[in-house]
């Protein structure tokens, strides 16, 4: 229960500001695919333009091409992105799925994502966690002693740091019952890939920052 108390209670200590986040991801691809509308918004304002220079200079029959062939790239852009998704956005979801199903206590979906072996830390100390204690611990102690009250997901982000292995990182906060009080937390979500089935599990958790632990908490894993 002190545990629980120092983990969950609001307090000033530990500045979020000062967490390591991950590097942005490539400026083209997301862009281009996870995030057009700058790019959409961008070629109908150059269709614009071009409409009104062709007809400043006397050429109208050239303004409404210019204009249909910027809809078109822009039409394209879009259907590119809603047509493919990107590795950062699938581990961005399966990060979220991770989170939700851990704070209702559905150790089966968790299961579906970890991998084996499977690495616990927090705040940079290793605990003796496997995916079976982990596993345990979302069956049993998010249902009872950790049992959440509310749960949200703030902000998520990923890379892709090799051909078989990312990061992703999440932003939780949650209302645990016992508490009443809303509390922050870090996390890193490594990733791999595994060479059997092309399918991306997690090989470690890192919890980076959690709102009033101090070193030593591990939440008895």
């Amino acid at each position: 229960m002190i545990n629980l108390l120092v983990a969950a209670a609001p307090t000033l200590f530990g500045d979020e500001a000062s967490i390591a986040k991950l590097p942005d991801p490539p400026w083209l691809e997301h862009q281009l695919l996870e995030s057009p509308w700058a790019a959409i918004a961008c070629l109908i304002g150059l269709g614009v333009i071009l409409m009104w220079v062709f007809q400043r200079i006397d050429k109208p029959k050239w303004a409404w091409p210019a204009m249909g062939g910027a809809l078109v790239l822009a039409v394209g852009i879009y259907i590119s992105s809603e047509s493919v998704t990107t590795t950062r956005e699938m581990l961005i979801e399966q990060t979220k799925t991770l989170v939700n199903s851990a704070a209702i206590g559905d150790d089966k979906s968790v299961a579906t994502l970890l991998g084996e072996p499977l690495a616990f830390t927090v705040l940079g100390q290793a605990t003796n966690a496997t995916t079976a204690r982990v596993l345990a611990f979302v069956r049993n102690d998010l249902t009872t002693r950790y049992k959440l009250k509310e749960h949200s997901v703030v902000s998520t982000a990923a890379t892709v740091d090799g051909g078989n292995v990312a990061r992703s990182q999440v932003r939780v906060r949650v209302v645990p019952e016992a508490i009443g009080y809303p509390n922050s937390s870090w996390w890193i979500i490594h990733w791999r890939k595994a060479g059997d089935t092309g399918l991306w599990r997690v090989s470690q958790i890192e919890a980076q920052h959690i709102q009033g632990a101090k070193p030593g908490f591990n939440f008895g894993l």
